[in-house]
């Protein structure tokens, strides 16, 4: 295996403990994102804070359904993974595809609870989430029927 140019001193076990500290790092990072409900001052009427929502209820609500929610998370994951995969500079540094890929996921995530509007950039663009989310959502579901043959 090739040593990293960044940090060549390291040990490959030392490195393995520090990719999964980072990737741990990331995961309770996006999960708390995801809980942090309504701390906010946002005044859009689309964000309403409902008492008896789970910490993923209000965003799949917002978003159209978990379905729908789903499909943009994993459009963006893999959007994010693409992209960063293809950054000249960026794709040497460590642990840039997983970082592209959390960051597209929470992206996607994000983009699908736009509000509901076509007049403005913000509402554009949620509603081009909500559809790449849905139908990412049917074709997974399509394909898990034709694997198990029902």
């Amino acid at each position: 295996a090739r040593p990293s140019p960044i940090s060549s001193h390291e040990t490959p076990k030392r490195a393995r403990v520090r990719s999964r500290r980072a990737g741990l790092f990331c995961l309770l990072l996006l999960s708390s994102i995801t809980t942090w409900r309504g701390h906010g001052s946002s005044s859009t009427a689309c964000f309403f804070h409902h008492r008896n929502d789970g910490p993923f209820d209000g965003s799949a609500r917002r978003a159209g359904g978990a379905g729908t929610l789903a499909g943009a998370t994993a459009c963006g994951a893999l959007g994010g993974g693409m992209v960063v995969s293809r950054l000249p500079i960026v794709n040497l540094l460590p642990l840039s595809d997983l970082m592209g890929t959390l960051g597209g996921a929470l992206a996607g995530f994000i983009c699908a609870q736009f509000p509901r509007s076509y007049n403005t950039l913000e509402g554009r663009l949620g509603e081009f989430c909500r559809g790449t989310g849905h139908a990412a959502a049917e074709f997974g579901d399509s394909f898990w029927k034709f694997v198990m043959g029902s």
